[in-house]
């Protein structure tokens, strides 16, 4: 197992110290295994069919999740990742992200979303400031990459997914295709005290270049299960959706961890465009909705909005900026439903306020504070 260095992290007499509701003080101590708990238990506990991710037309169940993430634990493993290992993924919004998301957690390594609005300087930046020990990129992002990796400062294992297996690897990366279909899909999950790192998420950058957030195993599973159960309240049947990107911070908590942890499954939309979003409420049948306060709006001009049969939506969601008072009530007129606001930071994982923690929304406010 590798050691996170005593000097990376502040003395832990300096450390806040933490808390958690009664129902979730499970989580605080003993030995953990991030997927374990939001992907295999849904296997074990009889779930294997129900449809974990839906992609365009690809259905991919929760069994079918697990199997691909074994897969790319073993590729991690071969590639000489071990616990606590950093783990880069700069990834487009595919089934593919997800399960390698799961593949690092398996491997008691550390995820670290890696913006794909983030330019060559702050992709080397970051890979440096983390030590990544592996990177998977999705070759639409490569570009980024590629002009970063001469400043790498460590031997940074490059996984591509996509593109051709024979041009990536004359490059010198490793081709995630070609790994996968060697790799067996049987894994034996590595477990990590609830006091090890789980997941690093790093800030947007916009005072200087990204800053690492540190977030230990229970603070992941604490905070997953806290913002579903007061925010979300996903359960098997549900179906999220929403097109943030999963490698940023917001998307990744939104669409990696928080549905897991109920069980339910996820709609992964490539890019936002208005038609495409109704589109895609129609075709997966999303039951939430989250998006930007800007994704409501452009929906709300669109003229054929009353086309798209939504009647399969009991919730609408919002963060990341300010909704106004004006389009919560422009959007009630039209639908006849609330959006829900809330304030998270990649500081804290995700959503500390709600709305949702009241009957109603109140106007023009993120709402109270979750547990």
């Amino acid at each position: 197992m590798s050691k996170i260095p005593a000097d990376y992290l502040p003395p832990k007499e300096l450390w806040a110290g933490y808390t958690a509701p009664e129902e979730f003080k499970k989580f605080t101590s003993g030995q953990w295994n991030i997927a374990e708990e939001f992907l295999d238990r849904h296997v074990k506990e009889g779930r294997g069919n129900d449809v974990a991710i839906l992609f365009g037309d690809q259905k991919l169940t929760f069994k079918e999740l697990l199997a691909m993430a074994n897969k790319f634990a073993n590729v991690l493993t071969q590639q000489g990742v071990q616990a606590q290992d950093r783990v880069g993924i700069r990834l487009t919004n595919m089934p593919e992200a997800i399960a390698i998301n799961f593949g690092i957690q398996k491997c008691g390594a550390i995820p670290v979303a890696v913006s794909p609005l983030w330019a060559k300087e702050e992709v080397a930046f970051v890979c440096n400031n983390a030590e990544f020990k592996a990177f998977a990129v999705s070759f639409p992002l490569m570009a980024a990459v590629e002009a970063a990796k001469p400043e790498f400062e460590f031997p940074t294992k490059v996984i591509v997914v996509g593109g051709k297996p024979e041009d990536w690897e004359a490059k010198g990366f490793v081709a995630f295709g070609k790994a996968m279909a060697s790799a067996s899909d049987k894994f034996t999950n590595v477990k990590l005290s609830a006091d090890d790192i789980g997941v690093i998420m790093f800030t947007s950058g916009t005072t200087g270049q990204p800053k690492g957030c540190v977030h230990f195993v229970k603070e992941v599973l604490v905070e997953s299960n806290l913002v579903n159960k007061y925010v979300y309240k996903l359960k098997p049947g549900d179906v999220l959706g929403g097109s943030a990107p999963v490698s940023f911070a917001a998307g990744y908590g939104t669409f990696c961890l928080i549905p897991f942890a109920g069980g339910s499954a996820i709609s992964l939309l490539p890019k936002f465009t208005p038609d495409d979003m109704m589109k895609t409420i129609v075709k997966h049948k999303i039951t939430v909705i989250t998006g930007l306060p800007t994704a409501y709006r452009k929906l709300l001009e669109m003229p054929n909005f009353n086309d798209y049969d939504v009647s399969s939506v009991r919730m609408y969601t919002t963060g990341g900026d300010a909704l106004t008072g004006k389009t919560l009530a422009m959007w009630q007129a039209k639908t006849g439903m609330p959006i829900w606001e809330g304030l998270g930071g990649t500081e804290m994982m995700h959503l500390v306020t709600s709305n949702t923690m009241s009957d109603v929304p109140m106007p023009d406010s993120i709402g109270r504070a979750l547990p």
